[in-house]
């Protein structure tokens, strides 16, 4: 990979001490070309005043970067005992009501993890994300991408759940290509990898913490980095509409 892919920060309330410095962050210039902000989690929390105010800074806050070098995504923690609509209906309306989505935002992200989901079997996992995913793309127009990993290797998941584009979690230093295979799914429609979480990264070459402290940290994988990764992202967003 090379050392110019492009970097993306995520981050939610409780991280950094809930003070978010976006300015920043974009200050630093490349390779740091955008943020993403968790929105939502089940049917019962978002991110309150706190995205309400980090929202629109990583658009406003931007300037000529956003849309151009400069990315914003919102995403969505599903809960898997909880109901679907009201889960989507939430992240959507939390996103409204702070300002909405706009031409340079990612496709709306749902994130499956291990924590705070029940133990079900595959075949529930695979209707309920499919569920969820089919109902952000009704409502949004939009495709969906999903974070995740761990959670689909342990039970053998390989379906895409209605999501066109996956974003990888794995704090190692290399990334072979069976670690998304073995879930399902190819290169062309990995769309991040992130190497570092709040424990540091691992990856050769690559910053262990943000301009803005110790985050998640994701890289693009795009073969030739700069230019090509860049052009990949923007294929990836709300100015985008899906064929």
């Amino acid at each position: 990979m090379a050392t110019v892919s492009p970097l993306i920060v995520d981050v939610y309330e409780n991280d950094l001490g809930g003070r978010l410095d976006i300015a920043s962050l974009v200050a630093a210039g490349p390779p740091w070309h955008g943020i993403i902000l968790k929105a939502s989690e089940g049917t019962f929390y978002t991110g309150g005043q706190w995205f309400r105010t980090h929202w629109p800074e990583g658009k406003d806050l931007a300037g000529d970067r956003y849309c151009v070098d400069w990315f914003r995504g919102a995403y969505h923690y599903a809960i898997l005992n909880q109901p679907s609509e009201p889960q989507i209906d939430l992240y959507l309306k939390t996103v409204d009501d702070a300002g909405g989505w706009s031409d340079g935002d990612f496709w709306p992200i749902l994130d499956l993890e291990h924590a705070d989901n029940p133990d079900l079997p595959a075949a529930q996992i695979v209707d309920k994300m499919t569920e969820m995913a089919q109902l952000l793309r009704a409502k949004t127009g939009r495709d969906v991408t999903l974070y995740g990993g761990s959670l689909m290797y342990d039970k053998g998941i390989t379906d895409h759940m209605a999501c066109s584009r996956l974003w990888i979690a794995r704090y190692m230093s290399t990334l072979p290509a069976v670690v998304y295979q073995r879930i399902g799914w190819q290169l062309d429609d990995v769309l991040m990898w992130q190497y570092a979480g709040d424990k540091g990264g691992f990856l050769d070459g690559y910053p262990k913490d943000s301009p803005i402290g110790r985050t998640d940290i994701s890289a693009m994988l795009v073969a030739g980095g700069g230019d090509a990764s860049l052009e990949y992202l923007r294929q990836n967003l709300f100015v985008q509409t899906p064929v």
